[in-house]
C-alpha cells in the first residue's frame, strides 16, 4: 500500500434483534434503545452506532491510518503472502524436539 493512497472509507452495519426470537438461542437480548458515538483513536474511526426497537444501524468512518492498523495490515499481507507460518504451541513443541533429535544424528555420524 503506497503512502499516498487514501484509506479513509465509510462502512454502514445494520443490526436488527428479531431473528433471534426464531432461534432456540441461549438468551435473547432486545434493545428499544442505544445510541452510541465514538472516537476510536487506537484504529483511527469514528463510529455512530443507533438502534430503536430493536432496529438500526452502525455507520463506521475511518479517518486515519494509526500504527496499529499498519500493523495489522502488515500481518495481513505476511499471512496472505505466506512468508510466515502459524504453529500452536503444541506443534512447535514438537518441532523443536525433531530438530534437537536431528541434530543429535547429526553429531553421531
Amino acid at each position: 500500500m503506497s503512502g499516498s493512497e487514501d484509506n479513509r472509507k465509510w462502512y454502514i452495519d445494520w443490526i436488527e434483534h428479531y431473528s433471534q426470537f426464531f432461534r432456540k438461542d441461549n438468551w435473547y437480548t432486545f434493545t428499544p434503545l442505544w445510541l452510541e458515538v465514538e472516537n476510536d483513536w487506537i484504529m483511527g474511526n469514528y463510529e455512530l452506532t443507533l438502534v430503536i426497537l430493536g432496529l438500526g444501524f452502525r455507520i463506521t468512518y475511518h479517518h486515519s491510518e494509526t500504527e496499529t492498523t499498519r500493523e495489522i495490515k502488515s500481518n495481513i499481507d505476511m499471512i496472505e503472502d505466506e512468508s510466515s507460518v502459524i504453529l500452536s504451541a503444541a506443534e512447535y513443541a514438537r518441532l523443536k524436539t525433531l530438530d534437537k533429535e536431528s541434530k543429535s544424528n547429526e553429531n553421531r555420524t
